[in-house]
């Protein structure tokens, strides 16, 4: 388990990951490295109802795989914290490094997720509201 760096208090604080998984399914089957050691490939990224699609690794958040492949995801505060990023998981499954700022008990059970501050921990599909097509970034 890695430190993570309080926002608040600017200070380390343990958290163990948390993982989401999309209330309407358990996901793609054979999405995830089978060897511990072994990093995950880039999983596939469908943006709804734009049907975008980027590869997004687990070491990245959503918000920034998406950026890479020059995708604007709607933004703000990059911490979890304002909800403007805020999302619905159709398919598949997240992990967050940082504890669940900025999401309800329901709304975590109906599957929204703050791309800013998750990880793809399989292959996805979020609805998206407002996308838009930028460069992509280096």
């Amino acid at each position: 388990m890695q430190p993570a760096l309080s926002a608040k208090q600017g200070h380390p604080m343990v958290t163990p990951p948390a993982e989401v998984r999309c209330p309407a399914g358990d996901g793609v089957p054979g999405d995830r490295a089978t060897d511990a050691g072994e990093a995950p490939p880039p999983y596939s990224v469908l943006i709804l109802p734009a049907h975008w699609q980027f590869p997004a690794a687990a070491s990245q958040t959503l918000l920034q795989s998406a950026q890479a492949a020059g995708i604007r995801l709607p933004s703000s505060c990059r911490n979890g914290t304002c909800r403007a990023c805020i999302c619905k998981m159709h398919r598949g499954h997240v992990t967050y490094r940082i504890e669940w700022p900025g999401l309800s008990a329901d709304e975590k059970r109906e599957g929204y997720i703050l791309p800013c501050v998750a990880h793809p921990a399989s292959a996805l599909e979020i609805e998206v509201p407002h996308p838009s097509r930028a460069a992509p970034s280096p």
